[in-house]
């Protein structure tokens, strides 16, 4: 009984998992973090066959115990960057600060992708809020960008009274690292800055930019949509550990 009713809700997952990834790939996101999915819908198939038919017995002890402890760690840490994330995204924001520093995204025909709205709608109320604070844009053209991010980003502002004095333009970077590291020379000495991206993403974004020396820096969480949440999570989640990877090669 208790291997059927195992089997059914690994079935489930998969369903899910896979119901989920057709529809992070309709909304055309800009990236293929959609096959993660398949990939999961795939691996809970695999896991319901395999305690269905008591696949599981063929395995050796040691193996399948070694890949639960696996699976037990992957989501404790999961869970604690959720943690993270969340208090990084509720933390105050700090009135009066000299630059925002408005990371990009996609980039669509027609303007802005839901997620960089997001992040210029943050950003607009809070550059009318402060009108002594500049604005520094950043972003590149990617492969299916009909222009530079930093370019449509400005565009955006500007047509809601942000008058281009207060923009300064980065438009070579392809990643929030590149964000970052071709912004710092357009920071005058003394800068406080305030670093604008969406609330799933901004815990990462401040590490990364405490570690290429931008300090100091303050956090401001923009709004993001609750339906895609998990997709953004999981895949924040994966980045911060090829994150941490990368320190510890370099070290």
């Amino acid at each position: 009984m208790l291997r059927t009713l195992l089997s059914l809700f690994a079935l489930d997952a998969a369903i899910l998992c896979a119901r989920y990834g057709l529809t992070i790939r309709r909304i055309r996101s800009g990236t293929h973090f959609f096959a993660v999915w398949f990939a999961l819908a795939f691996g809970f198939f695999a896991v319901s066959v395999g305690i269905w038919f008591s696949l599981d017995r063929f395995l050796p002890s040691g193996v399948l115990y070694a890949m639960l402890a696996l699976l037990a760690v992957f989501l404790a840490g999961f869970c604690a960057f959720c943690l993270r994330v969340r208090s990084q995204a509720r933390a105050a924001v700090r009135p009066g600060l000299s630059h925002l520093l408005v990371l990009g995204a996609q980039v669509r025909p027609d303007g802005p992708s839901p997620v960089l709205q997001h992040r210029l709608d943050r950003a607009l109320t809070y550059l009318r809020e402060n009108p002594n604070t500049q604005c520094i844009l950043s972003g590149g053209q990617g492969a299916n960008e009909p222009q530079p991010e930093a370019e449509t980003m400005a565009d955006y502002l500007r047509q809601r009274g942000i008058p281009s004095a207060r923009l300064i333009l980065e438009c070579a970077s392809r990643s929030t690292e590149e964000n970052i590291q071709n912004c710092l020379p357009l920071l005058p000495p003394g800068a406080r800055v305030g670093l604008v991206t969406n609330n799933f993403h901004l815990f990462r974004a401040m590490q990364i930019a405490k570690a290429c020396g931008l300090s100091p820096v303050f956090g401001v969480a923009a709004p993001s949509n609750r339906k895609f949440l998990p997709n953004n999570l999981l895949r924040e989640y994966l980045a911060e550990i090829k994150f941490f990877l990368r320190r510890a090669r370099r070290r």
